[in-house]
């Protein structure tokens, strides 16, 4: 049943050799159908078969679920993929799905929430804060979407949880949120023009519900550059992972040269702003910030030359892109080798070319 897959992806195969003894025909007919459902998507690769083998056998039932469900309603895509394998639970976020189907969400307005990247471990936030307010999904579905969308953002998951920090292992927080406040956050989202200005409005709007701790053993000095350099690597790895010919190996090449020589700008600014932000104020429990105070010290650190970035260089080396542009020159030096120079004593061109490309300027 699964022969096939493995001479497709033997590597991975061979990694996870012992999970197979622990799987049923029903398993197997289980991982088969979903790697033929991701397969159908083009979204199969390597990465995504190790995370399908790292599962158990309960979790590949559920996921299958999930895999159907995505392609049926045609917004199964790497986003989404990545939604459901990261999923704390993909039990309660069935019941969170069916929720919403008997309170009356129609099946358009699941496909615009489970399309949005993020979207699908919101809703156990959106649907209590959107119930607190007392409006009908039915009715109010577009206010639902945006809250759902403003929710799948990492600050906003974190500055709302703020709400409930406890200062003392005997203390009971009190949820301050109340139908006032529910009501008047969904209303200032809704009218919103986009996802930016959302998330600033949420971010201020339970800033200021922050409990504030008495004692100063809970004042900590957040290092932001630190916080910046990690969200740079990951961004490096994803930019290094995506590609996939030469042109792409310009472009990330370019783009790392520039933040370890010049730091970064506004593109990269927008990928990475979030989680750091969100890093920052989870850590921060005597933070006074408001969003503009604390993009401007992402900002700060970001434009700063990142020096330590100078292992990604060479990483660029095993990439796909990099293989090419090496072959595609030693093809052009074999051809313009003529009788008398090949007689003379050979050259490392190999390293001479990966010099080339790595210093090129």
């Amino acid at each position: 049943m699964l022969r096939d897959w493995k001479i497709k992806f033997p590597q991975c195969f061979a990694e996870y050799s012992t999970f197979f003894t622990s799987l049923t025909q029903s398993d197997e007919a289980c991982l088969s159908r979903l790697l033929a459902m991701v397969e159908r998507s083009d979204l199969l690769d390597e990465e995504t078969v190790r995370c399908l083998l790292d599962k158990s056998c309960d979790q590949l039932h559920e996921l299958a679920y999930w895999v159907d469900k995505l392609a049926e309603l045609h917004c199964l895509n790497r986003a989404t993929l990545q939604d459901i394998f990261g999923a704390y639970s993909l039990a309660d976020l069935k019941e969170h799905v069916g929720y919403l189907a008997e309170h009356g969400l129609a099946p358009g307005d699941f496909k615009h929430v489970l399309s949005q990247q993020g979207a699908l471990n919101s809703l156990s936030r959106a649907i209590p804060l959107f119930d607190l307010g007392g409006l009908d999904y039915h009715e109010h579905a577009q206010a639902f979407i945006v809250l759902a969308e403003t929710f799948a953002n990492p600050l906003c998951q974190t500055i709302f949880d703020a709400r409930l920090r406890a200062f003392s292992d005997y203390s009971v927080p009190s949820d301050p949120v109340n139908l006032y406040i529910a009501g008047d956050i969904i209303q200032k989202l809704r009218v919103l023009p986009d996802e930016e200005s959302r998330i600033h409005t949420f971010f201020d709007f339970f800033a200021s519900h922050r409990p504030f701790p008495e004692s100063q053993k809970y004042i900590v000095e957040v290092d932001v550059a630190a916080e910046v350099a990690m969200a740079l690597e990951s961004y490096c790895v994803s930019v290094i992972k995506a590609i996939a010919s030469p042109e792409d190996y310009e472009r990330a090449r370019r783009v790392i040269r520039k933040l370890q020589t010049e730091g970064g700008d506004k593109v990269i600014f927008d990928k990475i702003k979030y989680s750091v932000a969100s890093a920052i104020e989870s850590q921060d429990w005597c933070s006074t910030r408001h969003y503009a105070q604390l993009m401007d010290e992402v900002w700060q650190e970001l434009v700063k030359p990142q020096a330590d970035l100078d292992s990604f260089i060479k990483e660029l080396e095993s990439s796909k892109g990099y293989r090419q542009m090496t072959m595609i020159a030693m093809r052009g030096r074999a051809l313009l080798m003529t009788p008398s120079t090949m007689d003379q004593p050979a050259i490392d061109d190999v390293n001479e070319t990966r010099l080339d490309l790595l210093h090129k300027s």
